[in-house]
């Protein structure tokens, strides 16, 4: 069974007010560089929005978060969504070396 990275993000663009303003494409960072190089390591790649399930989908990230081998929070933005912060605090705190 390959080895599964869980990658912690938002979704689309996203505007980034920190010392300088800027938009950040983040589908397009997941496509061009996280998915290929987790790939490349010889991990499956997972992000929450290509996880189809049916039921409650907190219960298949909460899953996702604490089962992965390797956990990725992109946290580029000055605010992070609250919901990559508290993903990432989480993960660290279980699995430090893996997150």
């Amino acid at each position: 069974m390959a080895q599964t990275c869980f990658v912690i993000m938002g979704f689309g663009k996203k505007t980034d007010y920190g010392e300088k303003v800027r938009t950040l494409d983040l589908d397009a960072t997941y496509a061009a560089i996280i998915k290929p190089a987790v790939e490349a390591c010889g991990l499956t790649c997972i992000r929450a929005d290509e996880v189809t399930h049916s039921g409650v989908i907190d219960v298949k990230m909460y899953e996702l978060l604490l089962r992965a081998d390797l956990v990725i929070a992109d946290i580029s933005t000055a605010n992070a969504m609250p919901s990559t912060s508290w993903a990432s605090g989480t993960r660290c705190g279980r699995f430090a070396r893996s997150s």
